[in-house]
């Protein structure tokens, strides 16, 4: 979510534009999520095609090609400039050898969930920018802090997941009452490939039950 506010921020200082390309190297592949792993060494994308696969897949060949073009310096600085006293990055995405240097990326839910609302309320940057950043949010597939809200609820969100840790954080547009959910999960019991993913199980019972709880109004 920080990579897609400090890129609208470059933009808006015209430090980055979204319509320029980037072409893939080899050395850009790595696995885990996303499907830019897959694609053709020497393919070409803009900038955006990039954020969108960063939002909609959690795509790290996406994220690790956007946090080296704005630079992690200028991204941490901006985490400061918001207040935030855990969020920062000190490697890139899948860095196995930063990670056992010992590098890690912190953030918190309390500190994801203000950046959402400020979003979501249009308090960051631009209006134009806070749209953006809307509509590609809202863009994402449905589960975990959208599971069980119908389908004509807008919801917006960003979910990820890691070797213990399942998380998502965004906003339901629940009419008259709308709400932000930011929820991590750590020690996450991890299961067999095809066997049930019972962090994202437990994402999904926190949404269906918030919104359950909340519910529309005539507000």
């Amino acid at each position: 979510m920080l990579i897609l506010v400090e890129a609208h921020a470059q933009a808006i200082d015209g430090r980055f534009a979204w319509t320029d390309s980037y072409t893939l190297l080899s050395s850009d592949l790595v696995g885990g999520t996303g499907s830019f792993q897959r694609e053709p060494v020497g393919s070409s994308w803009t900038y955006l095609q990039f954020a969108r696969r960063m939002i909609s897949e959690s795509d790290n060949v996406a994220a690790n090609i956007l946090l080296r073009r704005l630079g992690m310096r200028h991204l941490n600085e901006r985490a400061h400039q918001l207040g935030f006293a855990v969020t920062r990055f000190e490697r890139e995405f899948m860095d196995f050898e930063g990670q056992r240097n010992g590098l890690e990326n912190w953030t918190t839910a309390r500190e994801t969930g203000a950046l959402v609302r400020a979003i979501f309320r249009r308090e960051i940057l631009t209006k134009d920018a806070c749209d953006a950043m809307i509509a590609l949010l809202e863009h994402t597939s449905r589960g975990r802090i959208a599971a069980g809200v119908p389908r004509e609820i807008p919801v917006g969100h960003k979910s990820g997941t890691l070797p213990g840790c399942r998380h998502d954080a965004g906003w339901v547009r629940v009419p008259g009452h709308p709400y932000i959910l930011s929820v991590f999960l750590d020690n996450v019991l991890e299961r067999p490939a095809g066997e049930e993913d019972r962090g994202v199980a437990a994402l999904d019972a926190i949404g269906r039950m918030i919104y359950d709880t909340v519910g529309p109004t005539e507000e």
